[in-house]
């Protein structure tokens, strides 16, 4: 897929799956998968569910923002899976590839196109830098995490809004317009489905780790190990092993054991892999088969 011309760089997504092996090798495979096998059956129901729900709402939130531009929420529904699927290969690929499809398929300028996706990042930014913060400053007592936190959010931060942002310098004119269309309040009210987003990608997390037998489990620490490892996964420009890495780096810190860790990151990774690659690829395919199916019925 060309996206404003460019490919979409798959090297992050490699460097990913050799830090993931690395890992599995170094902390040890067997021990690992037994850990795996071993998950309570209710919590990682009740996790796969949960993710199923956070993929639903980022499409759902998607679908309010855009349909103040154009009102077809099921083909918005559908572009949003596509953009999650793709997000798996490089962080940013899902802004661009939404803004994509959404100029594509609706015939409007590519900075009009962008604005939910740009929104979205937006609300994701104030709610995990909130989360962030919270979990950090109240639960990690380390003398140096207020001096860390501040750079390290902002580097995060810039990472976050550069991949969207950047290729919307030539085209401000239709940006405006987009966010003029979309308008302050619908932006405002995507805050709280950004909320409810992060909030249960924290709980699958929670749960994921009392299903490996991790009790007693403060749930604020694990706030703050799960927004922090998102913001540094995204400030080093890598999704898949950069989370793994990250969790866990900061579980150790609140007495989780690499194995449990990575057993955690690896079970969380693959409901994500499996549920957005199903729901990406039925996206990509009625996308693209009803768009052949218009040109035919229009020759």
């Amino acid at each position: 897929m060309h996206i404003n011309g460019k490919k979409t760089k798959i090297l992050p997504l490699v460097i990913g799956i050799a830090i993931v092996l690395i890992l599995l090798f170094k902390i040890g495979i067997e021990d690992t998968f037994f850990l795996i096998l071993q998950i309570n059956p209710f919590y990682f129901w009740l996790s796969f569910l949960l993710m199923l729900s956070i993929i639903i709402l980022k499409a759902v939130r998607h679908a309010i923002i855009g349909s103040k531009i154009q009102s077809e929420p099921f083909t918005l529904i559908k572009i949003s899976f596509v953009g999650q699927l793709l997000n798996l290969i490089n962080i940013g690929a899902s802004e661009l590839s939404k803004a994509y499809l959404f100029k594509k398929i609706f015939k409007v300028p590519f900075g009009m196109a962008a604005v939910p996706s740009v929104v979205e990042r937006f609300t994701d930014i104030i709610v995990i830098t909130l989360f962030a913060l919270v979990g950090l400053i109240l639960h990690f007592n380390f003398p140096y995490v207020v001096f860390a936190v501040p750079p390290l959010l902002f580097i995060g931060i810039y990472l976050f809004i550069k991949f969207p942002i950047g290729p919307l310098k030539k085209i401000s004119h239709d940006f405006t317009e987009g966010c003029e269309l979309v308008g302050l309040k619908t932006s405002v009210g995507c805050i709280f489905f950004s909320f409810i987003i992060w909030l249960i990608e924290v709980t699958t997390v929670y749960l994921i780790l009392l299903g490996l037998g991790c009790t007693p489990l403060i749930y604020m620490e694990v706030l703050g190990v799960v927004a922090v490892s998102f913001v540094v996964s995204t400030s080093i420009h890598l999704n898949i092993g950069g989370l793994e890495s990250c969790l866990i780096f900061f579980f150790a810190l609140i007495g989780i054991s690499t194995e449990t860790a990575l057993a955690c990151s690896l079970i969380y990774r693959g409901i994500v892999v499996m549920q957005v690659a199903i729901l990406g690829t039925y996206g990509l395919h009625t996308l693209f088969h009803t768009d052949e199916d218009k040109m035919v019925v229009e020759e």
